[in-house]
């Protein structure tokens, strides 16, 4: 009977004879029930296309990427309320298995998001507003060593990165960092340890950001920046 070990062993092996087969296989990383089956059932009708395992939680995808190595993952940008972000997640994942392309899945797309996607190797980002086609789309690109962006999130990573050029961009990608974990509901002292800076530099860079946008207080700094599109989160879903 082989162990753990040899059986994750077998998957990978088989996994590798897969894809020089020329078969996709798909890693499916979405928390909802409902649309992890709408995801599998997208892929999987796609001929070429295998959906080798679906997973809830980040630390369940770099668990199941080691072992399954997918060709693609597709990552849903938000795994609940107490997960990381999906850039972390996503680099994890790339760490694990360089060789895998990420694919972001996703109802949100932000300037912001888009800023901190473009830091680390993803292949693609694809509205949970395109149609089931545009993610098949995705993946199958992606597996071919190209990038694919989804209409909405191409046009805010193009007016991202103009800004970023044209110098015009007042809030800094740091200073973003800081918002969005104030929007999370985190403390000056937990934003410190997250982002490895002092509690004094956190404040700063809250000032500043808070200057650059016109507000006087935490709570009206998180607002700005979420209806600004600078940060990843329901207005609904801000913690103070």
């Amino acid at each position: 009977m082989h162990s753990t070990e040899a059986n994750d062993r077998d998957r990978a092996v088989s996994g590798q004879q897969e894809s020089r087969l020329g078969l996709i296989r798909a890693l499916v990383v979405e928390d909802h029930p409902l649309m992890a089956a709408a995801i599998d059932h997208a892929l999987s009708s796609q001929e070429g296309i295998e959906v080798v395992g679906t997973c809830r939680t980040a630390e369940e995808a770099v668990a199941s990427i080691n072992s399954l190595r997918p060709d693609v993952v597709v990552l849903d940008l938000r795994l609940g309320r107490q997960s990381q972000p999906a850039d972390q997640t996503a680099k994890r994942l790339l760490e694990a298995v360089p060789s895998t392309r990420v694919v972001v899945y996703s109802a949100y797309v932000t300037r912001a998001l888009m800023w901190r996607l473009g830091r680390i190797s993803i292949f693609g980002y694809v509205s949970k507003g395109e149609p089931p086609e545009t993610l098949v789309e995705a993946v199958v690109i992606a597996s071919q060593g190209h990038t694919f962006y989804s209409s909405e999130a191409r046009a805010l990573a193009q007016v991202e990165q103009t800004e970023r050029d044209e110098g015009t961009a007042t809030i800094t990608p740091r200073e973003t960092e800081v918002i969005q974990l104030i929007a999370e509901g985190h403390t000056n002292p937990e934003i410190g340890r997250r982002l490895s800076i002092s509690v004094s530099a956190v404040i700063k860079l809250a000032g500043q950001a808070s200057r650059n946008l016109g507000a006087t207080n935490r709570q009206t700094l998180a607002l700005r920046a979420v209806r600004a599109g600078l940060v990843i989160i329901d207005e609904q879903g801000l913690r103070f």
